[in-house]
């Protein structure tokens, strides 16, 4: 028993009896997606993977000088570094352009085996690195031609050939590294000498000759690479990630085709990294030591010139110290002195970070100096935050657009930052103008004191005063300089290498024959099965009497097998074939499930022409005749008669003439080959054929046969275009409504189902005609019966 299915689910036995019967599509597509995999792969050329790793460091440079030196560079002060960051800056554009920059990649090699595979085109083609047999010299004062294949074939020692053929191509500076002119096409096949550079509008270059003698099974090209192409196919080549979630180690990975090009590029790439964060590093260092020089400058001076006073004076006046009772005096008004001068170099330092924050130019990291003697931990560690933010900032600009959210952020984290430093420098302005005033309030209480004392004494210490303090602070910016240069000199990058990149395993990457194969085989199998789902899913036909079921209530009386296109009487041309069975079957059910022995009117109609009606009514009118019932079959169908030319009848005269009468109903019986049935033809195509069933005569004609004949079949258009049937229905007493196998759309039962539903139509049964059982997979076991009757 075939089980039953559920509306949405998917009955995987029947799927695969559909795609069993239409296993050649699957056939075709396994062997043209393995011919592609197999091509695909003798064509590609083999890429390995490379790998090498960098530790990311919190501190660097030496341990005692970061602990002279925590106010004077605010990195010092670092949470340590973010790891997403340096993923992101090691595979920006700008790392990776100074790293393929410094790397001989601008001229690319390549050789062309001669195969079959290549004799459409080059298919096949190997790139080549140190095994070259020329090398090509480039004038990097001249225009080059980029991303264009450049053909050499060495003909002699002495010359060689040089084809290029290109469409759209373009010319470049390397130096500047920008496109000069674009041409629409190119062709140049020239012969020329190794030992003279050829130059032209397109190129200027030299070839040079390597030891390896060229091969002649296949041939050679070179193609100039532009540093912008270079650069994103590289970057688009690498990968850096954490070893785990929370590591400070660093994995950068990548593929290619030749392993010493690879290794090469990402060593230099780790290089071209640590030397970009030195560079960085040492900004804020340079920075700070240009404000230092700075000062020392003019405090150099203001103690040249004190002194030189101080020296002038002592000569002139012949005094040398002053006296010592008011040495206190002048000691306190020194130290307030030199406290004040203090203050006003922090005051300096505040103002220029303020200016420099309230400047319009765009600022960056190590913009902004060091705090030199400023012991405050709010301001130092705002410079620490934004001169990171700066660095944070740098980094994604080299790679990524301006309205990228993480860029934005920043940003906004930069204005945030600079807004909470202008407002700590101002509050520090403040209490420092007030720490002033307050220092110039004692001082000139000191300098009051000092008034009672003799003239040329107090003038002479005021000198000394001077000296002793322009000499104390030039000692002070000496030493915090000496600071700053021993941590710039100490500056060591926060990562380094700890592998050196390598090839990973001993085969390449891609492609990989047996996963390849694996996906062929998988695709060459779904894209046929998608298809069959799509169209069996598109096709809206009545296949099954399952199909039936779900649109309609109408009892389902049998099946008619599919009987060929030429089939006419095939219960008598083959009566021991599946169709006579199949007929015999309708039969049965007609007489004892159906109708029973009361109903003698039998129509027989369909949804439209071409479903078998015609077929059913005279193939079930010779089985019932055949059983020993008298039958007369009545062609109804006065439009298209059809019924003459399975019993080799005359269709001169019918039921057409009989209506009009022109014959009499005894003239218009015709007498067939087979016992017991008689045929009304539908005689000639009247003018009118809705009139003529709609007669009492027609009426009169059916009372009278139902005297005479157990069964009356009445063949009757297909109600679809005609309205024939709605007129006949009265005198009916079973109705036969023919559904062909995978013909009959199943929107068209849907009048003849509301007709059912409203109870207009009483007795109604469906029969299946042209069922095909090798294409029906419930029905499968019919096959059996099939050949039985064979």
């Amino acid at each position: 028993m075939k089980k039953e299915v559920k509306d949405g689910e998917l009955d995987l036995q029947l799927l695969l009896f559909k795609f069993r019967s239409k296993w050649y599509y699957f056939a075709i597509s396994l062997l043209v997606m393995l011919a592609i995999t197999f091509i695909s792969v003798k064509t590609a050329s083999p890429r390995y993977g490379f790998r090498s790793r960098m530790l990311l460091e919190e501190e660097s440079g030496s341990k005692r000088a970061q602990d002279a030196l925590k106010l004077l560079d605010p990195r010092y002060n670092s949470k340590g570094l973010i790891m997403s960051d340096e993923v992101g800056l090691i595979t920006s554009s700008a790392i990776v352009e100074r790293a393929v920059a410094s790397l001989d990649f601008t001229i690319s090699y390549f050789f062309v085996e001669k195969n079959w595979m290549n004799t459409f085109g080059d298919f096949a083609v190997r790139e080549q690195y140190a095994d070259v047999p020329f090398k090509v010299i480039l004038d990097p004062n001249d225009t080059q031609l980029v991303g264009t294949p450049i053909y050499v074939k060495i003909i002699s020692p002495t010359q060689y050939q040089l084809q290029i053929k290109a469409k759209k191509a373009k010319t470049f500076n390397l130096v500047k590294n920008v496109p000069v002119k674009e041409y629409q096409s190119i062709e140049i096949n020239k012969t020329l000498d190794l030992d003279k550079p050829y130059k032209d509008e397109y190129l200027s270059f030299k070839i040079v000759l390597n030891k390896q003698e060229p091969t002649t099974n296949g041939k050679h090209f070179f193609v100039i690479n532009d540093l912008g192409y270079l650069t994103k196919t590289y970057q688009g080549k690498i990968t850096a990630k954490p070893i785990e979630r929370d590591s400070r180690m660093m994995e950068i990975t990548s593929e290619g085709e030749i392993p010493e090009k690879e290794t090469r590029f990402l060593n230099k790439l780790m290089e071209v990294s640590i030397n970009y964060d030195l560079e960085e590093k040492n900004k804020t260092g340079r920075m700070t030591l240009d404000f230092i020089d700075k000062q020392i400058t003019k405090v150099s001076d203001s103690l040249r010139i004190t002194q030189e006073k101080l020296t002038f004076f002592q000569s002139s006046q012949r005094l040398i110290d002053p006296r010592t009772q008011s040495n206190s005096v002048f000691q306190r008004l020194d130290a307030l002195t030199a406290e004040r001068d203090r203050a006003r170099l922090a005051l300096r330092y505040y103002e220029n970070v303020l200016n420099l924050l309230n400047s319009d130019k765009e600022l960056s990291s190590g913009v902004l100096p060091g705090s030199i003697g400023v012991d405050n931990a709010v301001v130092n560690q705002l410079l620490v935050q934004l001169n990171d933010l700066y660095r944070q900032k740098a980094a994604y600009n080299v790679y990524s657009k301006k309205d990228n959210p993480l860029l934005q952020g920043i940003e906004g984290r930069i204005v945030s930052t600079k807004d909470q430093l202008r407002e700590s420098l101002s509050t520090l302005v403040s209490s420092t103008n007030l720490a002033l005033s307050d220092y110039n309030r004692r001082i000139a209480q000191a300098e009051g004191n000092i008034y009672n004392m003799p003239k040329d004494e107090m003038a002479l210490l005021n000198l000394q005063s001077k000296t002793n303090l322009n000499d104390k602070t030039y000692d002070f910016l000496l030493e915090k300089r000496t600071e700053a240069a021993i941590a710039l000199a100490t500056n060591t990058p926060d990562k380094k290498v700890i592998d050196y990149a390598e090839m990973i395993g001993d085969s390449p990457i891609f492609p990989k024959t047996k996963p390849l194969l694996i996906i062929a085989i998988l695709i060459g199998l779904f894209i046929p099965a998608s298809i069959l789902l799509v169209m069996d899913r598109m096709d809206s036909t009545v296949k099954t009497k399952e199909d039936l079921a779900q649109i309609t209530n109408i009892p389902f009386l049998g099946f008619i097998t599919n009987a060929g296109k030429n089939a006419k009487l095939a219960i008598l041309e083959k009566p021991k074939s599946l169709i006579a069975e199949s007929f015999r079957s309708v039969r049965v059910n007609l007489q004892y499930l159906a109708i029973g022995t009361d109903k003698k009117v039998i129509g027989i109609t369909s949804s439209i022409s071409g479903e078998g009606k015609t077929f059913c009514s005279a193939n079930l009118s010779c089985e019932l005749a055949l059983s020993g019932k008298k039958v007369m079959l009545i062609e109804t169908d006065l439009r298209k008669p059809t019924v003459s030319r399975y019993f080799g009848l005359s269709n001169k005269v019918g039921l057409s003439s009989y209506l009009v009468k022109n014959n009499h109903l005894d003239e218009v019986i015709q007498k067939t080959k087979i016992k017991n049935l008689d045929v009304i033809c539908s005689g000639p195509i009247p003018p009118n054929p809705i009139e003529l069933v709609a007669m009492p005569e027609m009426e009169a004609m059916i009372r009278n046969f139902r005297e005479t004949y157990d069964y009356i079949i009445l063949d009757i258009p297909p109600i679809g275009f005609v309205s024939e049937y709605f007129i006949l229905l009265r005198h009916i007493d079973a109705n036969l409504y023919i559904v062909r196998h995978k013909y009959t759309h199943k929107d068209m039962l849907e009048q003849i189902n509301e007709l059912y539903n409203d109870n207009k139509i009483n007795h109604l049964y469906l029969v299946m005609n042209g069922m095909d059982y090798d294409a029906s997979y419930e029905y499968g076991y019919k096959l059996k019966t099939a050949e039985y009757y064979k």
